[in-house]
């Protein structure tokens, strides 16, 4: 006989959704007290797997986030695997704090120790950080939005690639996804591909996805480069340089 895992109904903004109770009581917890705290632990799962331990299966209860299967539709086909690409650096973090940039094909390649995180991902009000990853799979996707506590309906967003443009204000963080294009270097005609930029921005930090092999970070990290000893840099500059 399986167990019986209960559910509670969780009503925000957007409407009423059901999640596990244990993961219902964390959520709520931060909510009532009205902060944001970084889940270290998973954070960590990120920096120490390699390419090949990307398969989607759930490893901690970090992973096990059950409500990623809120309103998912049949429709939406999303890879446990990260897409097999040629870009090298997939993985951009900008920590000026912590005085590094770092770029590299896979989280592992970082070469980011855990005891290093909370250095790099610091809660101060003058720290910054910036983490851009293309083409994540479904594990990265999840462990890093349950490490900074990212809203479900935010997750699903990502998961389900949303094509449409919003801005939505969450407790700790507001959450966008703008629509841009590249040219298809392949084509005969040089065709426009759209594709969807999605932002989680944080007080002191930026989380970006992006599902296509566009350039579109290098682009704002090169302006950050340029611009960085002229101008303040904040999380909602990074924003702003996005769109």
């Amino acid at each position: 006989m399986s167990p019986i895992k209960f559910t509670i109904d969780l009503h925000t903004e957007q409407g009423t959704i059901k999640v596990p109770a244990e993961e219902q009581s964390s959520f709520e917890n931060d909510q009532r007290n009205n902060r944001f705290s970084i889940d270290f632990e998973a954070l960590g799962q990120v920096f120490a797997a390699g390419e090949g331990d990307e398969r989607g299966e759930p490893t901690s209860k970090a992973e096990l986030l059950a409500y990623k299967e809120i309103r998912k539709k049949e429709c939406y086909a999303f890879s446990t695997t990260s897409v097999n690409h040629i870009i090298s650096q997939r993985v951009i973090l900008y920590s000026p704090s912590f005085g590094s940039t770092f770029q590299a094909s896979s989280f592992s390649e970082l070469g980011i120790g855990r005891q290093d995180l909370p250095s790099i991902f610091s809660e101060e009000s003058q720290h910054l950080w910036w983490m851009d990853v293309r083409n994540p799979s479904e594990k990265e996707v999840h462990l890093l939005c349950s490490a900074l506590r990212v809203h479900p309906l935010t997750v699903e967003d990502i998961l389900n690639r949303e094509i449409q443009e919003k801005i939505e204000d969450f407790t700790h963080y507001y959450f966008a996804s703008v629509r841009s294009y590249r040219v298809d270097e392949t084509s005969p005609d040089k065709t426009y591909v759209p594709y969807t930029i999605y932002m989680v921005v944080f007080p002191t930090g930026t989380l970006s996805f992006c599902f296509d092999d566009s350039e579109h970070a290098d682009h704002v990290l090169n302006r950050i480069e340029l611009l960085k000893d002229y101008v303040v840099i904040n999380s909602d500059w990074i924003f702003y340089a996005f769109v």
